[in-house]
């Protein structure tokens, strides 16, 4: 992992790195996301189905491993239920529908639902106030 804070030191631009430390292989999914509710976020890898998790910005292994999605399904992460942790989500694109987990455990999605159409890209956030 190679980690900037665009909003510190490196004044937005591409200067060294904050944070850097192995994790992860190559041809993971990289991706980041608070995970224990702390404020912090930190990083997680998809390889497959499974999902690796820290939650701190040092290097180790996952301290967490979820099973979840299928091959073929885009990753996307967010707080679906709102307590403040990021949690895994798919979306699979030949269905357009979304599967998203309320936890990072193992386990069948907690909502599904239809959303865009075939071939769309996920994108979450917090888009409100």
């Amino acid at each position: 992992m190679y980690i900037i804070n665009e909003l510190g030191e490196n004044d937005g631009g591409l200067g060294a790195a904050e944070f850097s430390y192995p994790f992860g292989e190559v041809g993971d999914e990289p991706f980041v996301g608070d995970f224990d509710g702390d404020g912090i976020d930190t990083v997680g890898v998809r390889r497959g189905d499974r999902w690796y998790l820290r939650n701190s910005l040092t290097p180790g292994y996952a301290e967490i491993v979820v099973d979840y999605g299928m091959a073929g399904d885009l990753l996307v992460v967010g707080d679906w239920d709102g307590d403040g942790r990021r949690t895994p989500g798919v979306f699979r694109s030949d269905e357009a529908r979304f599967h998203l987990r309320f936890s990072t455990t193992t386990g069948p999605a907690d909502v599904d639902f239809l959303f865009g159409e075939s071939g769309w890209v996920p994108v979450a956030g917090r888009f409100g106030p």
